[in-house]
């Protein structure tokens, strides 16, 4: 698989050309002939009235600049990903570890936050230590068990 110049180029250059805040999207064809770029105008400014959100621009920045370096680092990762020798293989444990950590963070969040109800609390004393350390063993036996279960 051989990546396009365009297609890691022209998104730099947008970005440079325009400031990351007006880059709101760039689509490329899969031939690389043809390039559409989405542009945001200037910030407008949503009220006028004295001691409102004056400059308010609604977050489009952040978004452009997620899919800008979304389309990037797609197309880097999967050029690295294609390409033979060992690099491909690394790529994807690279990839298998970051999803692992995303994952564990993300389960953490929402056990942190299931057992910060207060109907969690108040269930009985010390509630929180004794449904943490259920879980815990829980997703323990479940992660062990598919280990085995799906061994080589």
């Amino acid at each position: 698989m051989k990546i396009h110049y365009a297609t890691v180029l022209l998104p730099l250059a947008l970005l440079c050309t325009f400031g990351p805040t007006s880059v709101v999207a760039i689509v490329i064809d899969g031939s690389a002939d043809s390039v559409v770029a989405l542009l945001r105008g200037p910030p407008v400014s949503l009220h006028n009235e004295a001691g409102a959100c004056d400059g308010c621009t609604g977050g489009a920045e952040t978004g452009a600049i997620g899919l800008v370096s979304a389309v990037v680092i797609i197309s880097v990762v999967g050029y690295m990903v294609m390409s033979p020798g060992p690099l491909s293989q690394l790529v994807l444990k690279l990839i298998d570890c970051t999803t692992s950590i995303f994952l564990a963070v993300l389960w953490f969040e929402a056990v942190n936050t299931v057992l910060s109800y207060p109907s969690v609390k108040k269930l009985f004393p010390c509630a929180q230590e004794v449904l943490a350390t259920v879980l815990l063993i829980f997703f323990y036996t479940v992660v062990m068990w598919l280990t085995y279960r799906f061994r080589d």
